[in-house]
């Protein structure tokens, strides 16, 4: 059985084509997040990338839910290598993100630029996912990709999640084969 995941997007940033009102009001959110989980909504996906989203997700998530939440780590500046202070701002980030969305625990944490993972130094980024994966802050890791060059060169065997973007409209990755 499909799950469906609701994005989180507009809830911190004026985002969409045909995105006419702007924000999410926090109101409104309570109320899209509530029918989401009365409706079986299995996913919620946000990001710091996506403005205040992650405070305002935690402050309308339901006391009762059973969303499991995804958010990613935001890109990484490739003029600055993967090194002890990076790991520092990397985990600081996570509590960050764990702090706004009052959750101890998130179900899955993605790279939000899967290239990241392909630098040469991307081995040590994935070693800091792992543990905290082994620590338990995070269920699953894994990357959003845009097309289907964005999985070379990444150790697709270490991660559980791939996000890609997939709609009614946009269904070129069902369509190329990347999916299979």
């Amino acid at each position: 059985m499909p799950q469906l995941a609701l994005g989180t997007a507009q809830f911190g940033l004026r985002y969409g084509i045909t995105n006419a009102e702007g924000k999410v009001a926090p109101a409104l959110a309570c109320t899209l997040l509530n029918q989401a989980n009365e409706a079986g909504v299995a996913f919620i996906d946000t990001a710091q990338a996506y403005g205040n989203a992650e405070q305002v997700l935690g402050e309308a998530l339901p006391s009762c839910h059973s969303f499991r939440v995804i958010s990613k780590l935001p890109a990484q500046p490739a003029d600055q290598p993967f090194d002890a202070a990076t790991e520092v701002r990397w985990q600081r980030s996570l509590e960050l993100t764990l702090e706004r969305l009052q959750l101890l625990q998130i179900d899955g944490l993605l790279l939000h630029a899967a290239g990241d993972l392909a630098r040469p130094d991307g081995s040590r980024l994935l070693n800091w996912m792992r543990t905290v994966q082994q620590r338990g802050q995070v269920r699953r890791i894994g990357v959003s990709i845009y097309a289907a060059a964005d999985l070379e060169g990444l150790p697709l065997d270490d991660l559980q999640l791939v996000q890609i973007p997939c709609s009614l409209y946009d269904q070129r990755l069902l369509i190329d084969g990347t999916v299979d």
